[in-house]
């Protein structure tokens, strides 16, 4: 496998701190825009296909006075080529017990997979707005966030035919949705969040629709 990958990023009146050693992003209240393209080529040091990727990403946050502000992430890609599965979008699941605000995190590894797709991330942060009024509790300065995720796409007849699919692999034109609920800033540094899915439950087990995952998150 050989690639080249270009990738490019705008933001507009972006600000940074810039030290001696680092250059730190503080931030733009405008959206973030990043195209990512990569080039395969057959027969270079090995490769076997020729294709091209392309990803696209809108990203950023607005603030929804007083009720906290809303982080979003709009994301679409597309692969143009016939490639076999492992060189598809294989979405990412999350199946450890840390939550991945990356990640799909009730989807299980190598669930589905696409070579065009969009999908869309929101993390609403309420900053304390309901915990806040509550006696006793507003002291410990808990905040409330709620996120939704999710995602569709489709697997072309053409790469289901390159190679065979694992057991349990699909495309995902049903969309695969999730939705979240968590308090973070606990003892400043913790995030815990019971997460559900929304469409695609298991016919295994209602166990595996939902999950109690947690991150370190540092809030200020």
């Amino acid at each position: 496998l050989t690639e080249l990958q270009i990738n490019s990023r705008f933001s507009f009146r972006e600000k940074f701190y810039i030290n001696e050693f680092k250059r730190i992003s503080l931030g733009s209240r405008y959206p973030v825009f990043i195209v990512d393209l990569t080039f395969g080529g057959k027969n270079i040091i090995g490769s076997d296909y020729t294709y091209q990727k392309l990803k696209t990403n809108i990203l950023g946050k607005f603030n929804i006075n007083p009720v906290g502000y809303i982080y979003y992430n709009l994301e679409s890609g597309k692969i143009f080529g016939t490639v076999p599965f492992p060189l598809t979008t294989l979405h990412p699941a999350n199946q450890s017990l840390a939550y991945d605000v990356e990640g799909f995190n009730t989807m299980n590894y190598f669930e589905f997979a696409s070579d065009r797709y969009v999908s869309m991330y929101l993390d609403h942060h309420f900053d304390g707005f309901f915990l806040n009024k509550i006696p006793v509790v507003k002291n410990a300065q808990l905040r409330e966030v709620i996120s939704a995720r999710g995602v569709a796409g489709d697997l072309s007849s053409r790469n289901k035919q390159e190679m065979i699919l694992p057991e349990g692999m699909s495309d995902v034109r049903k969309p695969y949705v999730e939705y979240s609920a968590g308090i973070e800033n606990i003892f400043k540094v913790l995030r815990i969040d019971y997460i559900w899915r929304g469409t695609h439950f298991s016919p295994v087990s209602k166990q595996d629709n939902w999950a109690i995952k947690a991150r370190f998150s540092l809030s200020f």
